[in-house]
């Protein structure tokens, strides 16, 4: 079986540990709890995509998602929070505003011209 150089790459990053070690992370999306796989020391919003896709919400693009600790402190995406390990409860919810005016003008030009 021949198997590409970027999945060769993954492989021997995962057997050798380079991604670090696996946590369970568990999102709140829409009251309802999605335990996903992670490694602690990648960003968070790789976690929150995987979760979004699992419990099917991919009707928004994840960048319209933003994630939240318990406490209900914002964490970015790109973060790699310390506290995984201890604390593995985040809340994804759509970001307030989305869909707001800018998506109704945009939706208005793309059915009824430039009115």
């Amino acid at each position: 079986m021949y198997w590409s150089k970027e999945w060769q790459t993954a492989i021997e990053a995962m057997v050798l540990g380079s991604y670090g070690p696996i946590v369970r992370v568990i999102f709140i999306i829409n009251g309802e709890d999605q335990l996903v796989e992670a490694f602690s020391n990648r960003p968070i919003g790789e976690a929150a995509e995987r979760a979004l896709g699992l419990s099917h919400n991919t009707g928004r693009p994840p960048e319209e998602w933003e994630i939240r600790t318990e406490a209900g402190t914002l964490v970015p995406p790109e973060c790699v929070p310390p506290e995984i390990i201890h604390h593995p409860r985040y809340f994804l919810s759509l970001r307030v505003g989305v869909g707001g005016q800018a998506h109704r003008d945009r939706l208005n030009w793309q059915f009824f011209g430039s009115r």
